[in-house]
């Protein structure tokens, strides 16, 4: 998926530093661009706003998988932000 983007040097730095585990270092390699060309960012209305920009004549359904330890408050913001969007 990164080559797609144009960025294939960067896959293969990624994939050298997974084998060694060097999470840290593979976060480091991550700049802002790659990050907003994957993932939605932002308060509760940013993300809102972006889900609905990216994703509005596509889905009409999302859910959200955090698999780490997440403030349920902020994601029931995100679900009414979604709502008062739409």
């Amino acid at each position: 998926m990164l080559d797609l983007h144009g960025w294939g040097e960067l896959a293969d730095r990624l994939n050298a530093l997974s084998r060694r585990q060097a999470w840290a270092e593979m976060a480091a390699e991550i700049d802002d661009e790659v990050l907003g060309t994957f993932a939605v960012a932002g308060d509760a209305a940013g993300v809102a706003a972006g889900l609905r920009e990216r994703f509005g004549g596509v889905l009409d359904r999302i859910s959200f998988y955090t698999p780490y330890e997440t403030d349920p408050a902020q994601l029931a913001a995100v679900r009414c932000a979604l709502a008062a969007v739409g």
